[in-house]
């Protein structure tokens, strides 16, 4: 599923991939991921640390995932707004 071209347009491009283990996509940065298993988006959510939070995820395996995309935005106003904006239009299971 792709995302929305209008979040994409606001990203300018400040967004980062990687499958499960290659730590050299994430980010430190503050910012919105998304958690993927198999083709489908199982998880959006957003952090002041998306590096922590998605090794977190990943350790304690609260949520099962094979991707993820991190999406650096520093305002957590502008983070809230895109987290709830892309769980309304992504659906997660």
């Amino acid at each position: 599923m792709d995302l929305p071209t209008g979040h994409l347009k606001r990203l300018n491009g400040n967004s980062r991939s990687c499958n499960v283990g290659l730590r050299k996509a994430t980010q430190k940065n503050p910012g919105v991921y998304i958690l993927w298993w198999h083709g489908k988006v199982v998880y959006v959510g957003q952090s002041k640390n998306c590096d922590q939070r998605i090794e977190e995820h990943q350790h304690k395996q609260t949520k099962k995932f094979d991707y993820f995309q991190v999406f650096c935005i520093p305002n957590e106003r502008k983070r809230l707004t895109l987290e709830t904006e892309l769980i309304n239009y992504l659906r997660p299971i």
